[in-house]
């Protein structure tokens, strides 16, 4: 028997695959040199955050990396060096640069910090990075999490670019993988740090590319990645400026990151977020081959579910939560960009697509199953608790053996009953397909003639799988019959 597949894309590296790889190569060595380049200047050997309100100025201390003595510690809050204020916007201030022949390893700067309220005078010892100090601050649980849930995504980006050149959403993706671990080589390791006022050039460098991702590179990476994903929409053949609307808000986002309107950027690529979300529910429904609907499946599955992941790591924020339950949430959070990777290339590469559909199977029946026999347990508990102390009896641990034999009672039949619910009511074919083949073997046992069987056996081919053509051939014979 035999089932004739869909043509695969050919790969074509054509001017605009070539362009997009030169682009994410330039972007990535660009950003690590930013990061090396970093690495060579001197500095105090603290770690430091800029504040988070928009009307503070400085830098805020948050790690000793190298260890040197000085009367800096966690907390101080940096707002003048050598009496020069910080409290002028970065970008416009050249003012340290004159500090430039005192900032040398060896030397010793004059800082002004404001600790728990009250301005201190501090003398803070300069010298170089050492890459030791560095490494075990890297390879914090989080951070090292973090870095892996990139290198996944831009690894798959590549494998995704290199095996489909010529499928735009492959462009895309790679075009965000290699954004987002370039944001990670400028900003991972050092957030904010004063050396970058006095030698400009990491700031302003650093500025740009931040600029620049969260006004255009990213949002416009996303969006594209909806239009074209599994295949372009048609609006775009009818009205292709669509396409390039995202880069001009882009563009006007970066005059205003320039006015000092930050928030832009932040707004913009949350807004990109939810549009491709959009793009991608739209296409779920309007694609109608199996095909696209497991690449749809895949890929907004596996985007929500990224997402999902990454968003769970601010719940520590709004919930006071205990310091291990923080730690997971944290990791947990910063793998969702390799999940949303794997899930996006194997959607874009159209690689076991259909075992997604096994995944979310599982993921339904198991998910309805626990909380059903959670259900059950707290609830059985409750009522014989409840009618135990009704009757004047005391609670004791026989109604929870009992509750606990309830659930076990109760796994293997609610299980069946579950899955054939759900196969029912969100797997209407595969649940037509699976009785079909049980009526099949059912009358199998009572078949003898050859004839009456190949053809009951091409029908249920036919009928369940739905194939462009069915063969079948008999060993004994030159017989064949075809559908």
């Amino acid at each position: 028997m035999t089932v004739r597949a869909q043509p695969q894309d050919k790969k074509s590296f054509d001017r605009g695959a070539w362009i997009t790889l030169f682009f994410v190569l330039v972007l990535l060595i660009w950003s690590l040199g930013l990061l090396v380049y970093h690495l060579t200047l001197p500095a105090d050997g603290w770690i430091s955050t800029e504040p988070d309100s928009f009307d503070s100025y400085g830098y805020i201390y948050t790690q000793d990396v190298m260890g040197i003595p000085s009367g800096v510690q966690v907390g101080d809050h940096l707002i003048m060096v050598e009496g020069i204020s910080l409290d002028i916007s970065p970008l416009l201030d050249f003012s340290l640069f004159e500090l430039r022949p005192v900032w040398q390893a060896g030397n010793s700067v004059h800082y002004t910090v404001v600790r728990q309220g009250e301005e201190l005078q501090l003398q803070a010892p300069l010298s170089h990075w050492q890459l030791s100090g560095l490494i075990q601050r890297v390879i914090s649980l989080r951070g090292m999490v973090l870095l892996l849930g990139l290198a996944i995504f831009l690894c798959m980006g590549f494998i995704t670019f290199l095996k489909r050149p010529e499928n735009p959403a492959a462009r895309a993706m790679l075009v965000l993988g290699a954004v987002l671990m370039s944001i990670s080589f400028v900003l991972g390791p050092f957030p904010g740090s004063i050396q970058d006022r006095i030698f400009p050039f990491t700031e302003i460098s650093g500025a740009v590319l931040v600029t620049a991702s969260f006004t255009v590179l990213i949002p416009t990476a996303f969006i594209r990645f909806g239009l074209v994903f599994p295949r372009p929409k048609p609006i775009l053949e009818h009205r292709p400026w669509i396409a390039y609307l995202p880069y001009v808000i882009g563009i006007m986002g970066v005059f205003a990151f320039v006015k000092g309107f930050i928030l832009f950027g932040f707004i913009w690529t949350g807004a990109s977020v939810a549009i491709t979300i959009l793009l991608l529910a739209h296409s779920t429904f309007t694609m109608r081959d199996a095909v696209s609907r497991a690449q749809m499946r895949w890929g907004l599955g596996g985007m929500l579910l990224g997402l999902g992941m990454f968003f769970s790591s601010y719940l520590p924020v709004f919930w006071k939560l205990s310091q291990p339950v923080t730690n997971f949430f944290e990791s947990f959070g910063e793998l969702g960009f390799g999940v949303m990777g794997v899930t996006l290339g194997i959607a874009v590469l159209r690689y076991r697509l259909f075992d997604i559909d096994v995944i979310i199977r599982r993921t339904l029946v198991y998910g309805a199953l626990t909380l059903t026999l959670a259900l059950v347990y707290f609830g059985s508990v409750v009522l014989l608790q409840s009618l135990v102390a009704a009757v004047g009896g005391q609670q004791s641990a026989v109604i929870t053996v009992i509750s606990t034999l309830l659930i076990a009672a109760l796994f293997t039949p609610l299980r069946r009953r579950i899955q054939s619910d759900i196969d029912r009511r969100f797997y209407r074919k595969k649940y037509d397909a699976e009785k079909t083949i049980a009526a099949f073997s059912a009358g199998l046992r009572q078949e003898v003639d050859l004839e009456q069987i190949g053809e009951r056996l091409l029908s249920v081919v036919e009928e369940t799988m739905q194939p462009e053509h069915v063969s079948l051939w008999l060993k004994d014979g030159v017989r064949e019959k075809k559908l």
